[in-house]
């Protein structure tokens, strides 16, 4: 199927959308069990890039799929009980791109972060040659091969498979980066990792894994089997010259023409207060190829839930606080493709139970935490904007996350408590700092002592679990 993007389409004042009202008392949180106390519900999120942003991107796992924002972040939320291959289709000018990723079943963790990109995807599929003998597209088709597949790559292996990889990109590559479980911004000005996908194309065989520049040409190759192995990588990994050289020409873009132009509005045109009706009318799109359309809308609420609908018209009733992701794609007869997405602001109405991380979060990344640092991650409430350190303090480092605050341990550190700041939306996380030596108090000897801070200095409320 061909497929092309349309421009991107986003609500008035999405991006700074505030709650009406600072409702006081703890909210619930977007993880975790749900109303009828399953403890298997889980909240998945990340970014799908190629390099660029997945946009309007289609991001499953089994059978649950979400939409990706223009950002390509995307949170899903489903029940899970296994171990779990996840695939990210990209809706491209000259087709879609599919990508894959891993998920890892934890009975404590409710939340996880998880990236799609050509790193994971060529990692995975190297392993599915390795392990398998066939390539990640035919594995992700048998639920059998699947199974195994994922049950064998251990955290162990990706360890070894990453770090192997990086030996192989040499300076192209960001020192320590998991591309897995990093927070990843897909924009080359900001993430090097982003760079590298933009810069180098990973193609896996049945027995070579191989880098090309943006020109098709061979930069590096070794056996796949190497990328398990000890053997040394010295004499074929990626130079500094040859990195320069690749940085040097740009990323191909397709120039392949779409017969269909997508004529979509939305209404309300402005961010609505809960429960508000959004109707997407795309009526007036057409083709010139002569087909017959029909139209196909996803529907991805903040916290992860996700509808399906069909027409050329259709409304629905959102009741939840946040920013939601429609997309709502144009199919013709002839085999044509197109896409249009709108991220959807709707505010919180007075009576509503605040709720909070369906923004994402600000995390302390792993290799910013020192001994001197705090171990936090914040979240705004849902239906306001995320604005990363409200502690605004030198022992602070953040960086923002699509994922929600984890409820158990942060940079392997456990959950001491949470400061809900009802004043400013918001609210921290304090996980303990296991870099920190000689630190003679107990678990609740640190929950004393922030929970004192959170009422003193922040006026807030503490409890020990969101």
């Amino acid at each position: 199927m061909k497929t092309l993007l349309t421009p991107i389409t986003v609500l008035c004042a999405v991006l700074l959308v505030f709650a009406c009202t600072n409702n006081e008392g703890d909210g619930s949180t977007n993880d975790g069990a749900d109303a009828s106390g399953n403890s298997n519900i889980r909240i998945i999120a990340g970014n799908s890039a190629l390099g660029r942003p997945g946009s309007w991107s289609f991001n499953c796992i089994d059978t649950a799929c979400a939409r990706a924002n223009n950002e390509g972040n995307y949170r899903l939320r489903t029940e899970l009980t296994a171990n779990q291959l996840i695939s990210s289709t990209i809706p491209e000018p000259d087709g879609v791109i599919t990508l894959y990723s891993r998920y890892r079943y934890d009975e404590d963790v409710a939340s996880t972060l998880i990236n799609i990109n050509p790193s994971t995807d060529a990692i995975l599929n190297a392993w599915s040659w390795i392990n398998q003998g066939q390539s990640i597209d035919s594995c992700a088709s048998s639920s059998v091969c699947m199974t195994s597949l994922m049950n064998r790559f251990t955290p162990s292996v990706e360890n070894t498979m990453v770090s192997r990889l990086e030996a192989l990109m040499g300076s192209a590559w960001p020192a320590g980066r998991n591309p897995f479980s990093d927070v990843y911004i897909a924009d080359a000005t900001e993430d090097t990792l982003d760079l590298l996908h933009d810069t180098f194309q990973f193609v896996v065989t049945d027995t070579q894994f191989q880098v090309f520049d943006n020109l098709g040409a061979l930069v590096t190759q070794i056996n796949v089997a190497n990328l398990i192995s000890n053997t040394s990588l010295t004499d074929v990994a990626v130079t500094d010259d040859q990195y320069e050289a690749a940085l040097a020409v740009d990323p191909t873009t397709s120039t392949n023409e779409n017969p269909i132009t997508i004529s979509s509005s939305i209404s309300p045109q402005q961010p609505g207060v809960t429960p508000v009706e959004i109707t997407v009318d795309s009526s007036s799109s057409r083709t010139s190829s002569g087909g017959i359309l029909t139209f196909e809308h996803d529907l991805t609420l903040a916290n992860g839930s996700t509808y399906e609908f069909s027409g050329e018209t259709v409304s629905t009733v959102i009741d939840s606080a946040g920013t939601h992701v429609w997309v709502v794609t144009v199919n013709d007869s002839n085999g044509y493709s197109r896409s249009q997405g709108y991220a959807i602001g709707v505010l919180a109405a007075e009576t509503t139970v605040a709720t909070y991380g369906s923004n994402g979060s600000c995390v302390t990344p792993e290799n910013k935490l020192t001994k001197n640092t705090l171990n936090i991650c914040e979240e705004s409430r849902d239906g306001s904007a995320l604005a990363c350190d409200i502690l605004n303090t030198s022992s602070v480092v953040l960086i923002q996350s699509p994922a929600p605050c984890s409820g158990n341990t942060q940079n392997d550190g456990q959950l001491i408590g949470v400061c809900t700041v009802a004043e400013v939306e918001m609210r921290i996380f304090y996980y303990e700092n296991l870099q920190r030596q000689n630190n003679v108090e107990t678990i609740d000897e640190k929950r004393d002592r922030l929970s004192a801070v959170c009422d003193l200095q922040f006026e807030g409320d503490w409890s020990e679990s969101p």
